[in-house]
This record gives C-alpha cells, sequence and structure tokens, in this order.
C-alpha cells in the first residue's frame, strides 16, 4: 500500500506571494478543448483535514511508477494518478507521443503505441470542433511538428536531456524576403494578418478553414526551393509536397510579391533547439510559487510538473460521483505538494487520460475519462524505456 504524502520543499522555493504575471496564453481556452462548463464551488473552510484512501502503486518500469489514490477533503472526494519518472534513469526517457500527421487524432493508447512509449498522458489542447489540430508547439525529436512565434509555456527536454518548464517559441525566416514574418507552423488558425507555414507533416490543406472567413486571402506553394502557384483561391485536401504558405489579411497582401519561379527559402524551428517540446495554455508553478490561480471551477486536470530529473505527469478524474475533479489552482497545489518546483496545465475534461502498462505488459487505461471512453486527441507527452 502506498501512503501519498505531500512533499515538503525548501522554505526558498514557497515564496510568501506569487508572480505578479501568470504565464497564460489568451488564445487557449480556460480549462478544456472541449469547453464545457465546470462544478462552481466556493473556497473549502479548511477546516476538514484531508483523508487519503483507495491507494495503490505499480513500478512500470526502472525509474518509472504509477500511483493512484482518493483524496478526501472539505470539497469533496477526488482520485488523482501518477506517473513519476526519473530522467537520471539511463533508459528512460520521455518524448511528444503523436498520431502521424498533426492533423490526425488518437486515443493516448494508440498514441503511445505508436510511439513505443509504455506511459503517458493526453497533451495540448486542440482545435475540437473543426481541424482537430493542436493549438500551440509541439516538437519531437529535435523536429518542429507545430507552434506560432508568440511564446509559449510549455514542457520542454533540451539536447542535455534536462526537462524543465517555461516559455520557449519559434523561430522563422524567409532568406530572400526577411520582411516576411511567418507567424504560425502547421496550424488550426492563421494569426489575423499573419502568414501560415504548412509542411508534410500537416496532413492535406484544409482550405479556407484556416482562415475561419476572411475575404483576404493568398496561397503560395513552394517546391524545389521555387514558388510554383500563388493564387488567391485556397487548396483543400492537397497533399503537401514542399511547402505551403497562406496569408491572411495583410499576410495576404504580402505574400502577393512571391511571383511564380522565385526562390524562396523557407526555415522555421523552436528557438535552442530542443528535443522534445509541448505546450499548454498555462503555467501552474513557478520556481515553488502558484501563479494566481482560479479556484472556483472543477473539472477533470491533466499536468505534468518536473523537480531536477524527476517528471511528474498527473490526471485527476472528474464530472462524476466518486470525483468532483479540481480547480485550476488545486491543480498547482496537488503538483507543489507532490514535490514538482513547476508545472504546466494540460488539456484538461473529456480529454484527460492516463494509460500505463501492466506487469502483463499490456498499455491499459488507468483513470476514467470523463467522456466514458478515450477521446480522439493530436497528442500527448509518454515514457519509454530500453530497460
Amino acid at each position: 500500500m502506498l501512503l501519498v504524502l505531500p512533499v515538503t520543499l525548501p522554505a526558498s522555493a514557497h515564496p510568501t506571494s506569487t508572480p505578479t504575471s501568470a504565464a497564460v496564453d489568451p488564445a487557449y481556452p480556460r480549462h478544456s478543448s472541449d469547453g464545457l462548463p465546470g462544478t462552481t464551488v466556493l473556497p473549502g473552510n479548511g477546516r476538514v483535514v484531508p483523508v487519503i484512501s483507495n491507494e495503490f502503486s505499480q513500478e512500470i518500469a526502472p525509474g518509472l511508477s504509477y500511483r493512484r489514490w482518493d483524496t478526501t477533503d472539505a470539497r469533496g472526494r477526488f482520485r488523482a494518478h501518477l506517473l513519476v519518472g526519473d530522467l537520471a534513469e539511463a533508459t528512460l526517457g520521455v518524448r511528444y507521443v503523436g498520431a502521424g500527421k498533426v492533423r490526425h487524432r488518437a486515443p493516448v493508447r494508440r498514441l503511445l503505441t505508436r510511439n513505443n512509449a509504455i506511459a503517458g498522458v493526453n497533451g495540448d489542447f486542440f482545435d475540437i470542433g473543426e481541424l482537430g489540430a493542436p493549438l500551440g508547439l509541439g516538437v519531437h525529436r529535435g523536429t518542429l511538428r507545430h507552434g506560432h512565434l508568440r511564446p509559449h509555456a510549455a514542457f520542454v527536454v533540451g539536447r542535455g536531456g534536462k526537462p524543465r518548464i517555461g516559455s520557449i517559441s519559434v523561430v522563422t525566416r524567409i532568406r530572400e524576403f526577411p520582411e516576411l514574418t511567418i507567424t504560425s507552423v502547421n496550424s488550426p488558425v492563421v494569426d489575423r494578418h499573419g502568414i501560415g507555414l504548412y509542411t508534410p507533416l500537416w496532413g492535406r490543406t484544409a482550405g479556407a478553414k484556416v482562415i475561419r472567413g476572411s475575404a483576404n486571402r493568398r496561397e503560395v506553394v513552394i517546391r524545389g526551393g521555387r514558388v510554383v502557384a500563388n493564387r488567391k483561391r485556397l487548396s483543400n485536401r492537397m497533399r503537401i509536397h514542399g511547402r505551403v504558405l497562406i496569408g491572411k489579411g495583410r499576410g495576404a497582401r504580402q505574400l502577393a510579391a512571391l511571383k511564380v519561379g522565385t526562390r524562396v527559402t523557407v526555415r522555421a524551428r523552436p528557438a535552442g533547439k530542443p528535443q522534445v517540446v509541448l505546450s499548454s495554455n498555462r503555467i501552474l508553478v513557478s520556481d515553488g510559487a502558484l501563479t494566481g490561480l482560479n479556484d472556483t471551477e472543477l473539472h477533470p486536470r491533466t499536468a505534468v510538473g518536473v523537480n531536477g530529473d524527476t517528471v511528474m505527469l498527473l490526471v485527476v478524474d472528474g464530472r462524476s460521483e466518486y470525483s468532483r475533479g479540481l480547480t485550476m489552482r488545486e491543480l498547482g497545489q496537488l503538483l507543489r505538494d507532490l514535490g514538482a518546483t513547476d508545472a504546466l496545465n494540460l488539456d484538461g475534461g473529456g480529454s484527460s487520460t492516463l494509460v500505463a502498462r501492466t506487469p502483463a505488459g499490456r498499455l491499459r487505461v488507468r483513470n476514467d475519462p470523463s467522456d466514458g471512453q478515450q477521446r480522439r486527441v493530436p497528442n500527448g507527452l509518454g515514457f519509454v524505456s530500453r530497460g
């Protein structure tokens, strides 16, 4: 039986004041991709001592463990599921797991199987009603899959294998036309007056869905380093060979300068050359401090926390009789109590799913997704083991 107890951090890791500006991306939904309203609660009175029950633990692989427990407090009961991986273990790693093309989606268990992972959780918020693509930044084995020019709050593993949570952005450039700025890469929505870059990793083109009704639009197709098409009509379901630039508003007017036959060299990469990046809507804990979080709306939750070489993947069930879910502040507090010095919120609601290998070697969903089944999602984080 596993007793899940808070981990006491040094006093210096618990500032008495929270940061004045939390890392929040306004382009994201607040709580979950499905946008469903959560149960509204009043702050607990703090007089009920939390009771831990229904404890279970399992070693998944060297350096990686799974834990489950119920907590009953002044607000009711919730069930938590936790993967803890020590990346100092030479055989253990963590990676971005995707469904193939950026636009593709699959249940978390299938994402892990496809990427040879033994445990993991769902990842970034995504465009659930339209194209299914993630809203933020993703890097797999050093390759940029999707992202925006704006800074992202993200989980990052650098070239040295050290995990961190913080800000990261995409660096883009059109060498022959430095005055043109690519504002997004393989994104479900081109920014207002922006230029979106689409690569073969995106999948087939999506026509006007990526510009959401803008009348001023333009598409430039680049193959072999030269412009082969420049048109106002956006292609739909075209296989991408090379690069496609899509302009919206002022970005569309700027792309008119790229005449057919013009040499164009497009570059896009994540800043700092990380090996793994998964971004999301907000940082929960920064250097041991909570970041001014909502404490009134309950949802199922998914989050990632780090402390040195340790990576924690947490899912809390919700929208059910046996588990109320957590507010954003409770989620940050729980991760901090478990030892995370930094933590990032991931997509919650019906997306929240944790999968881990059983002693028999099979991948199994360990939590109870609130949709009643695994939701098809575009990406996640997964642990891999060479042991």
